[in-house]
């Protein structure tokens, strides 16, 4: 039986973070990975990093996260491509717009600027303004290549030490006195301490355990198109529909809208999310009309029944937790593996982490 130190269960960005980390703090972590690097929802995101949420508690993680991001290319020497050029967040309708004055109302100020009609019109020309009636400006926030900043924390981890093995699907975790038994799809290993960042796949290697976390995968829709001169600067979303559109460094255009509710397939893929983008993406930005579409994808986040993260220590001696980070995991990715590698390691939990704690649920 293989031995090591600390594992942790999943290699996302959130996996590769946690055991960056870990690696920092002078530790030599074992990272499994089921599939291959990028295959759950890291490899499919389109990549919105936003420094503010409507649940405080996950607000203050966001607003650390956003400045975590800033410095995370000169801390991992390694390029995101984070491009801050802003979020534009917009209300269409008189229900979207008292929806989205009251969520920016909760938020610190100085974070965001609201907008006039002419205010948007005159900086970015090619939106078409005419249905907005409510519109704020995040400039900080912007857009973050997953796969960068996932490659920028595997390159860490192995230059500190630390080992990846794919693919190595953790079948069990079985408490063996002051150790963790870890049975893989490579064989078995032995570990001091485990930490599960599964994604929505961690209820079910967590219920092995006795543990319940209530996750639920959420389903979501992504398409990319033929790349076109860029001129989009900022990220827009609209809130009220789940609506975001934004253009990579190459020119093509990414985006989503809705959800196709609670499930785990991946192969699903439904024409409406095809109708309702292309809707609502041109009805703001009518030089996208005449694109072509290249791909669509279904990638999954996994959720939790009040809306936060479930970060911590389990009801497992050393066995720990960081699932249920919705759709907005991204933007948490650098805090979130910064505080879970200090509690790993040194024990010592940061009180941002305690409304996270899996003890929430029973």
């Amino acid at each position: 039986m293989k031995k090591t130190d600390i594992a942790v269960v999943g290699c996302g960005a959130l996996g590769a973070g946690i055991a960056y980390n870990i690696a920092k703090l002078g530790r030599k972590p074992l990272v499994f990975e089921a599939k291959y690097f990028g295959y759950g929802s890291t490899g499919r995101d389109i990549g919105v990093v936003r420094g503010r949420h409507r649940d405080p508690d996950v607000a203050k993680l966001a607003s650390e996260g956003l400045k975590l991001h800033e410095k995370l290319p000169d801390e991992l020497g390694s390029n995101t491509l984070f491009r801050q050029d802003g979020v534009l967040t917009v209300a269409l309708t008189s229900e979207e717009a008292e929806a989205l004055e009251k969520e920016f109302k909760s938020y610190a100020s100085g974070s965001f600027i609201e907008l006039s009609r002419d205010e948007v019109r005159s900086r970015y020309p090619y939106l078409r303004v005419d249905d907005v009636k409510l519109c704020y400006l995040s400039s900080r926030e912007g857009l973050v290549h997953p796969l960068a900043v996932l490659w920028g924390y595997l390159d860490a981890v192995r230059r500190l030490g630390g080992e990846v093995v794919k693919p190595a699907e953790v079948i069990s975790i079985e408490p063996k006195g002051d150790k963790l038994n870890i049975k893989t799809a490579l064989g078995e290993y032995e570990a001091s301490k485990v930490v599960v960042a599964a994604g929505f796949r961690s209820r079910e290697l967590l219920s092995k355990l006795g543990i319940d976390i209530p996750l639920e995968p959420l389903a979501k829709e992504a398409l990319v198109t033929e790349p076109m001169k860029p001129f989009l600067d900022p990220v827009i979303e609209r809130p009220g529909t789940g609506l975001v559109v934004a253009q990579t460094m190459r020119g093509e255009v990414i985006g989503t809208v809705g959800s196709l509710g609670k499930t785990s397939d991946l192969t699903l893929s439904s024409y409406r999310f095809l109708r309702d983008f292309a809707r609502q993406a041109t009805q703001l930005i009518p030089a996208v009309r005449s694109l072509k579409v290249l791909r669509q994808w279904t990638w999954v986040v996994d959720t939790t029944p009040d809306g936060k993260p479930v970060i911590g220590e389990t009801s497992v001696n050393r066995v720990y937790v960081a699932c249920g980070m919705h759709d907005y995991g991204l933007s948490l990715v650098p805090v979130v593996s910064k505080l879970i590698g200090r509690l790993v390691v040194e024990g010592v939990e940061d009180p941002m982490l305690k409304p996270f704690s899996p003890s929430r649920f029973g």
